[in-house]
């Protein structure tokens, strides 16, 4: 017998959303959403300069956050973490998909390693880097986690968002109620990513999504890579160089995958094509590993055929600036990072050939504020005729010369020797010295408190009889023996190993295809920062390789999606403004905060959690539906006994007898229903208006949301007919 069926009524939830920063603006997001009282961070951004002033919200909050979510691998989105988990104190658990955990961490070991290749950065390091990449819990996509303590009831659930491998939707559901986090999402399906899944959901309770592109056209696929190709090729064959400013790890996949097709195709071999940063192997390697992550066709294209489109055959993975000099001497493209040029060696170049008309500098993003690359871009977008110049502080490190590597080598003698001493006298003999003496406290170097601590274990010591010296404790070791000897620990005899990179040094220390593997056992090295005046002479180029939803979809998306509540963050104030007024005519409430503006939703609606008997259970039948989901029908009635506060839910009358009428369930897409009766039946499909032609005789026509079949009676029908009706249909 299973346990009465129990009805609990509850009173919703109060939920509140306040932004750290991210609106009316395109600064990096960060926002705080209070589920009761379960305080969720929504995205760790910072941008490329790493200004401490911009976190000084986040110090305010980060000692109450409970969890993270992350969206995306980039800066704009997790940035901030190393700093707010080193310095600000911010403890909990981070919740991100696999590529967002191992691009991510890419790409901050190349912002720290870009930064302190120019400046004596210590605004956080690679030690910070890996605690806070450390706190992290891997999730695959649609995969539920139900939190525990403060967060007991909800449910986080990451979808796929599309823009970056990896990329989430974020719902968060508390009793009947879900929150939605889209931002940066893009519905487009693309060379390596599948597009977002925001579509699928219906009315949520909140939705918090951006406005970037709120006042933004896009043009399709197709003639946006034709546009690159051909910018760059015309670069090329004029004896120019190319170079493309890029992220690390994150859109910088797609725009690689469009240029490495384009060199196999043509089988280009007069000019070189280079991906440069700290990390370039590592994110060409990671990207091998994550392909069920992508577009399904890349996934089903390694099944067949074993071959992975992220071997690039065509791309020069270079770390240095001194591995790029070393390709051929002929025109080269070369997909820099850092793309806001405010460090990393896409600055060195930008330096080296912004002076020569013959270069190109495409730029594939809108540049984040106040960097290097705003400024270009605005010039770009003037009506200036002169050349753009500007002063920029670069910096670099050399060698140190004798005198220095002296000092140095004696500097690093005398440390090494006081940390030697200091262990002999405090930790080795195992006693805990509290205190000195009050006439050694001022002892300065660590010989002379080594010898004040001498004096104070001898005084007060009485020799024991038959002693010549006074007896000082020794713990000894206790070691474990067998018949043979002291036991011998296996692990301590183990052979070099190559685990999955986990730090700062494992992650660099491996492979880097003739990179330097010991990058981060830096020679003595000094930094040397001089003022550099550039002239751009070399041709400017935008090409939007963004990977967003323009303003037409946001606006057909969420209008589908028909959230009762719509918050609008990140985007500009002009694009905000644009999209509220849409929505407003559309839905019932929508906000756009000012930064630091809370907004509070409350849930009025009662609901009532139910739990079955395992014997009504038995009778219940379920079929698979849309994909992933089991329906049935369900015919019972609810009984109260008197003095009993519980439920019980029992089978009516002649319900194991009854028989329901046939229903489908879900919504009907063709483009997913093509895919589905492709693998699964290995028919030849294609789309012609309202509907679909499978194999050669049978055609699927969708009016509304009914289907109907039309085809010869044969096999190839009632097979058809039969997958069709297993997605939908219920009975």
């Amino acid at each position: 017998m299973g346990a009465e069926a129990t009805v609990t009524q509850t009173t919703g939830s109060r939920t509140r959303f306040v932004p750290l920063c991210g609106v009316h603006g395109q600064e990096p997001m960060c926002y705080l959403l209070e589920v009761d009282a379960f305080v969720f961070l929504l995205d760790c951004g910072w941008d490329d300069r790493t200004d401490v002033m911009d976190l000084v919200e986040l110090k305010e909050h980060a000692g109450r956050v409970d969890a993270v979510l992350v969206s995306h691998a980039d800066t704009r989105h997790l940035g901030a973490l190393p700093y707010a988990v080193g310095k600000l104190g911010l403890e909990c658990p981070v919740y991100a998909t696999l590529p967002v955990h191992k691009m991510g961490q890419m790409v901050l070991y190349d912002l720290y390693l870009s930064k302190r290749a120019e400046e004596d950065y210590d605004t956080f390091d690679l030690n910070d880097v890996d605690r806070a990449f450390g706190m992290f819990n891997t999730m695959r996509y649609a995969q539920q986690i139900n939190l525990s303590g403060k967060g007991e009831g909800i449910t986080i659930t990451p979808f796929p968002a599309g823009h970056s491998v990896g990329g989430t939707t974020w719902r968060i559901s508390k009793e009947a109620e879900d929150i939605l986090y889209a931002v940066d999402y893009n519905h487009r399906k693309e060379r390596h990513l599948n597009g977002a899944a925001l579509h699928t959901f219906n009315r949520p309770a909140v939705l918090i999504t951006d406005a970037y592109n709120g006042l933004t056209e896009q043009t399709s696929r197709k003639l946006r890579d034709r546009t690159l190709v051909a910018g760059v090729m015309q670069t090329l064959r004029s004896g120019g160089n190319v170079l493309i400013p890029v992220d690390t790890a994150t859109r910088v996949l797609e725009i690689l995958l469009v240029l490495d097709s384009h060199w196999e195709h043509q089988k280009i071999g007069l000019y070189s094509l280079a991906f440069l940063n700290n990390v370039a192997y590592n994110v060409v390697e990671f990207a091998k590993s994550m392909l069920e992550f992508m577009n399904s066709d890349i996934s089903k294209s390694f099944e067949h055929t074993r071959d992975n489109v992220f071997d690039c055959k065509n791309v020069h993975l270079c770390h240095n600036m001194e591995e790029l000099e070393e390709l051929p001497d002929q025109p080269k493209v070369v997909l820099a990072s850092m793309a806001s040029l405010e460090a990393g060696m896409g600055r060195n170049l930008l330096v080296d050939w912004a002076s020569n008309p013959d270069n190109l500098i495409l730029f594939v993003e809108r540049a984040q504020a106040g960097t290097v690359s705003s400024f270009i871009q605005a010039y770009m977008d003037s009506d200036e005729t002169e050349d753009f110049q500007a002063r920029i502080m670069m910096g670099h490190r050399e060698p140190l010369d004798e005198v220095e590597l002296v000092e140095f080598q004696e500097a690093e003698e005398a440390r090494k020797e006081e940390e030697m001493l200091a262990d002999a006298v405090y930790g080795d003999a195992g006693l805990e010295i509290m205190d000195l003496e009050e006439g050694n406290a001022n002892a300065g170097t660590v010989q002379e408190k080594a010898r004040a601590v001498g004096q104070v274990l001898i005084e007060g010591f009485e020799t024991p009889e038959g002693a010549v010296a006074p007896l000082f404790p020794f713990p000894e070791e206790d070691v474990e023996r067998d018949e043979y000897g002291e036991v011998l620990d296996p692990a301590e005899f183990a052979g070099d190993e190559e685990p999955s990179p986990t730090s700062a040094a494992e992650a660099m220390g491996g492979k880097s295809d003739g990179g330097d593997t010991d990058m981060l056992e830096e020679s003595p090295t000094k930094l040397v920062v001089e003022e550099v005046d550039i002239v751009i002479r070399a041709s400017l180029q935008y090409i939007d390789f963004e990977g967003r939803s323009d303003e037409r979809s946001i606006k057909n998306i969420v209008t589908q999606v028909q959230p009762r509540q719509l918050i609008l963050v990140h985007g500009s104030t002009e694009a905000t403004q644009s999209l509220k007024s849409h929505f407003e005519t559309v839905l019932k409430s929508v906000h756009a905060p000012n930064p630091l503006e809370p907004v509070t939703i409350d849930s009025v609606s009662a609901s009532y959690r139910l739990r079955l008997t395992e014997d009504f259970m038995r009778m219940v039948r379920f079929s698979r539906v849309a994909g992933n989901y089991q329906v049935a029908w369900v015919d019972g009635e609810l009984k109260r006994e008197e003095g009993n506060e519980a439920l019980d839910l029992v089978p009516s009358q002649g319900a194991l007898h009854a028989v329901q009428k046939a229903v489908f369930v879900g919504e009907t897409r063709l483009a997913e229903l093509k895919e589905i009766i492709q693998s699964t039946l290995n028919l030849s499909v294609r789309f012609i208006p309202g509907g679909l032609v499978c194999g050669d005789r049978v055609v699927v026509r969708k009016e509304g949301q009914r289907l109907s079949f039309e085809g010869a009676l044969s096999e190839e029908y009632y097979r058809v007919r039969e997958v069709v009706y297993a997605q939908y249909h219920m009975c």
